[in-house]
């Protein structure tokens, strides 16, 4: 994706399959890149043009100034060479392969767009900021299918870290598990795709160790093992249809430079500290608050 007004845009690549857990410091770019990917795929399914980058000159897609993306329902496409692909499909692990590659070449058609993003209570209801939260959320569980987009911007931060970063986990784990891509005998059944901001980075590697542990016991998965990748002091963890992603960020001293670069992995820290200062408050108060941080 790219920004079609700002010259210097830095442009980000994303192939969403099932879920994506994003990480990242504050004022790093988390929330815009989400809207923005809910922005082309609206404008998409209008029949706009839409700000990508692509090298393919193929003049079925989509043109602005040769920067392309092909539109299909990729569920019809593979369904309609199911024959050729039949073969291979025996484990969720081939599924996702394949549905892997159809996300590199195409932008699926949605029926529905969720979104879960800021926080506001409602006076004249009587409903506080987290309530309205989990009204919205359920509102969402409750009507996504297979063929939906779900965008959740740091679910569960209306409320304790521990009961939070509990409902984060479970909602990530119904959405990316109870609704994943499936083989019937006869064709694939697409997933929803999730979208998960969160500054709670502890709930990624607990999914990824509860999928793994599951995962262990059954014979008929053979690549649901976790790859641990150290990358400028980041884990890069990927398994099946959960993806860990993060806004990197460069710290010099005590300056932030935000890249605004999605790049695999899980983010060290959200610098919630450092931002503060960037915001102006005290360097009293912020030398005290990272003597705290240390301690804790």
């Amino acid at each position: 994706m790219k920004n079609p007004i700002y010259p210097s845009y830095v442009s980000n690549d994303i192939n969403i399959n099932n879920t994506i857990i994003l990480t990242g410091a504050n004022m790093g770019g988390k929330s815009t890149l989400l809207r923005s990917i809910c922005y082309n795929v609206i404008l998409n399914q209008m029949g706009l043009g839409i700000s990508i980058e692509d090298n393919n000159n193929d003049n079925r897609y989509y043109n602005d100034n040769n920067n392309i993306c092909k539109v299909i329902d990729y569920e019809e496409y593979i369904n309609n060479n199911i024959n050729t692909i039949n073969n291979n499909i025996n484990t969720e692990s081939n599924i996702n392969n394949i549905t892997n590659t159809m996300n590199n070449n195409y932008m699926s058609i949605f029926d529905k767009i969720y979104t879960r993003i800021g926080a506001s209570d409602n006076l004249l209801e009587g409903i506080s900021t987290f309530q309205n939260e989990m009204k919205e959320c359920s509102t969402i569980l409750n009507g996504i299918t297979n063929r939906s987009l779900i965008i959740m911007d740091e679910l569960g931060r209306g409320t304790s870290t521990v009961d939070g970063s509990a409902i984060a986990m479970s909602v990530i784990n119904y959405i990316s598990n109870t609704h994943s891509s499936r083989y019937n005998g006869n064709k694939i059944i697409r997933r929803p795709l999730l979208l998960f901001s969160t500054h709670y980075n502890n709930i990624i590697y607990k999914l990824l160790n509860n999928h793994n542990n599951t995962d262990s016991n059954d014979n008929t998965t053979t690549n649901n093992t976790i790859n641990h990748t150290n990358h400028n002091n980041h884990t890069n963890t990927h398994i099946n249809n959960i993806k860990p992603m993060y806004m990197k960020t460069l710290l010099n001293n005590n300056d932030i430079i935000f890249c605004y670069k999605l790049v695999d992995g899980v983010a060290d820290s959200s610098l919630g500290i450092k931002v503060a200062r960037l915001a102006g408050v005290d360097s009293k108060i912020i030398d005290r608050a990272e003597e705290i941080l240390k301690q804790l």
